[in-house]
């Protein structure tokens, strides 16, 4: 099926790829659209640099990434550039993940869904310029999305700024618009003034914006200087959706260059020492099954050993596979042997064992131990790596899109873990644990200095239903005190969060007090 914005390579082109190279001496002409995006790619780059890079968990991060993605779609309208259905899917995607930081305040769990979110625009914009969505050359266009396409137009962004200045119509709109706003500064100054008079809340809100501007005042010169190299990228990576991206062409592709004899003969003996490693330690992996220990083994020790080095034979693998795949060579028609395919399907059935026994021990170390959020994350990670062997084996038995198929199960993963508040979870699985008579007692100091703000929700309210045990009510007493003292401290727009506004609600009805600070 053709792409949009696809094109034909001539007889000038490489014929690896194709991509139509523009004359040195033609200097691009910037539209008025163009012009207005350089001045805004500088804004955004300060908002991220002051905003989203200094007040991590807040709703920047998430305004941030949002409104590239926003400016993005807007210019593929302007430019009339033609757009799938599955296009706006993945563009509706990344513009969900931005809504996370609005909902939560953990920090990593935001930095993960921005990250995620960013990445995907980045590649839409390259198959919005006719890359083949989800293909058989997918890492590559990812790595150009992120690494290459921006660069090509980094130094386009002020070129299309000052174009807004050439011309007498627009030099005396820009004019004109100055005037404007000088002129209202007199008007605007006594409205503002009588508005702060009038309403104690809009009173707050310009005292929590003018005591921002201390702030701004020692940080400005580092922050623009972080902000323009920031524009250059976010102008660069929108501006590239203007330019075709690269076309390969159908038949295999250069860099499978490892005989397949080679290839098969370096899988052996990693296949063999798995099985003998497997065979050797069938006691000691299978018990995790069993929920028993081995003897000679504390229970931290046998998990955490155990887990960990599964985690590292399972990512070998993963790599070992995606290094045959990619470069060992094939049949006709770029057809996967069946040598090929075997030994995939052998390296993955082993990870997916191991994986097993890995999360099985994981398990028995949380319902005995309790859950953190690293346990959480190191599953998850788990689960991941799970999905992707069993994906590949599917594969190799099916003509299937890898990729998207990939890119499917990623986003479920990634959707569980950034909606899922993972710290909720965890602590009212320690409490639920507690209260149960699970666990003999409930680690505070678990809920205190690893767990966030959504930990204090579940706390807030079990304190609230009463604690029978007066050593857990006054520890979580002093808990509680200390985060409704946490939270004053971030009592303002930048910091704002459903989650926290939930936390401060729960607090409350427990007989806390968050202090307000205007800030």
């Amino acid at each position: 099926m053709e792409q949009p914005n696809s094109y034909t390579p001539n007889e000038n082109m490489d014929m690896r790829c194709c991509m139509p190279v523009t004359p040195i001496n033609q200097k691009p002409a910037y539209t008025l659209c163009e012009a207005v995006g350089g001045w805004l790619s500088l804004i955004f780059g300060f908002i991220f640099t002051h905003f989203a890079c200094g007040y991590a968990g807040g709703i920047w991060g998430g305004i941030i990434w949002a409104a590239v993605g926003a400016a993005g779609a807007v210019y593929t309208r302007i430019k009339h550039i033609k757009t799938t259905r599955a296009q706006l899917a993945l563009f509706i995607t990344a513009e969900v993940f931005c809504i996370v930081p609005v909902i939560y305040s953990d920090g990593f769990i935001n930095f993960l869904s921005a990250s995620f979110s960013f990445v995907i625009l980045l590649y839409l914009a390259i198959t919005v310029s006719g890359a083949e969505m989800f293909g058989r050359h997918f890492v590559l266009d990812s790595l150009q999305s992120v690494f290459v396409r921006p660069f090509l137009s980094f130094g386009a962004a002020p070129c299309a700024a000052f174009s807004l200045f050439k011309g007498k119509s627009r030099s005396k709109n820009v004019l004109y618009a100055l005037l404007g706003l000088i002129a209202a500064i007199p008007v605007t100054v006594l409205v503002v003034n009588l508005l702060i008079r009038s309403d104690s809340a809009f009173e707050g809100m310009m005292n929590g914006i003018a005591g921002i501007i201390p702030e701004l005042s020692g940080t400005l010169v580092a922050e623009v200087i972080f902000a323009i190299p920031t524009a250059l990228f976010l102008f660069g990576a929108v501006f590239s959706m203007n330019k075709p991206a690269a076309v390969y062409r159908d038949c295999a592709p250069d860099y499978r260059v490892i005989p397949p004899a080679l290839s098969y003969a370096a899988a052996t003996p990693l296949c063999v020492f798995y099985l003998l490693y497997f065979l050797s330690q069938f006691s000691y992996f299978t018990s995790a099954f069993g929920g028993t220990l081995p003897s000679g083994f504390s229970l931290s020790e046998y998990a955490r050993r155990g887990f960990f080095e599964l985690c590292f034979v399972a990512v070998i693998n993963l790599l070992v596979i995606m290094i045959m795949q990619a470069f060992t060579r094939r049949g006709e028609n770029d057809a996967r042997p069946a040598a090929l395919k075997i030994y995939t399907v052998v390296l993955s059935g082993f990870s997916l064992l191991l994986i097993a026994s890995a999360v099985s021990k994981m398990i028995m170390y949380i319902s005995r131990l309790g859950m953190t959020r690293l346990r959480l994350y190191t599953t998850w990670f788990m689960a991941v790596l799970a999905a992707a062997f069993v994906l590949i084996i599917i594969w190799q038995f099916r003509d299937m899109r890898f990729w998207r198929a990939m890119f499917a199960a990623f986003t479920v993963l990634m959707a569980l873990l950034c909606f899922g508040c993972p710290d909720g979870i965890a602590a009212r699985y320690n409490i639920s644990a507690f209260e149960s008579g699970a666990h003999e007692e409930l680690d505070v100091d678990l809920l205190k200095y690893d767990l966030g703000t959504a930990a204090v929700i579940p706390a807030a309210e079990y304190y609230a239903r009463g604690v029978s045990d007066e050593h857990t009510r006054i520890s979580l007493a002093v808990y509680l005190e200390r985060a409704a003292s946490d939270l004053a401290e971030t009592d303002c727009p930048e910091y704002f969060s459903i989650e926290r506004a939930l936390a401060v609600s729960a607090l409350e009805n427990a007989g806390f007090t968050v202090p307000t600070e205007t800030r």
